[in-house]
């Protein structure tokens, strides 16, 4: 919140608070990394993600906001512009414990038996298909 707050007062062409407050923009990912950060600009990145923070590019240009070459712009719901209280709540996502990769796992197999199903019953239905249209010449 500070550094975003700093970058905003100081150097806005870097990196600055959304006009609303509710997210912020990185403009200029060379000059924050080598001014503002102490890490690679990737590891600032994989820290934002891993604290629950979204980048919001696509969900801005789907709204019809123009963004400039390189912009990337991070939201959170409990880092807003003067409301450093709420960064209380972000936190790290907790790493996935084996009994929800296992509970994951047992769903998307059983998904995919499902779409494995299907995929086999339009193909027959193409196959029927291909022979009545044949029979048909």
């Amino acid at each position: 919140h500070d550094l975003i707050n700093r970058c905003n007062e100081d150097a806005p062409s870097v990196a600055a608070w959304s006009d609303d407050g509710l997210h912020f923009t990185i403009k200029d990912k060379t000059t924050f990394e080598k001014d503002f950060l102490t890490t690679k600009y990737t590891t600032f990145t994989r820290r934002l993600h891993n604290y629950g923070f979204r980048k919001i590019n696509s969900e801005l240009e789907a709204s019809g906001k123009t963004l400039l070459k390189d912009e990337e712009h991070f939201k959170h719901i409990s880092f807003k512009r003067g409301q450093r209280d709420l960064c209380d709540n972000v936190k790290r996502k907790a790493k996935p414990t084996l009994k929800t990769l296992a509970e994951r796992f047992r769903r998307l197999t059983s998904k995919n038996r499902l779409l494995m199903d299907e995929h086999n019953r339009q193909a027959d239905e193409i196959k029927r298909l291909s022979e009545e249209i044949e029979h048909l010449k």
